[in-house]
């Protein structure tokens, strides 16, 4: 779990800043999009984008580093 966990912060770091801060109210903090666009002053839109895209990038990133016999 711990390896689980510093491979998805190691993936978080390497997104945009505005990208991972959207991610990091969506995701961490469990704001609405709503909520991470009027903390922001992104468009709602652009946060949904943000969140979608971000979340494709960690994933893929996390798979990409994985252990081996993980993958299928």
């Amino acid at each position: 779990a711990c390896d689980e966990a510093a491979r998805a912060r190691a993936a978080m770091d390497e997104l945009v800043p505005a990208q991972r801060r959207v991610l990091e109210l969506a995701v961490c903090h469990g704001l609405s999009h709503q909520e991470v666009a009027e903390r922001t002053g992104l468009p709602l839109g652009t946060v949904k984008t943000y969140v979608r895209r971000g979340l494709m990038r960690v994933r893929e990133r996390m798979q990409a580093t994985g252990r081996p016999e993980a993958r299928p």
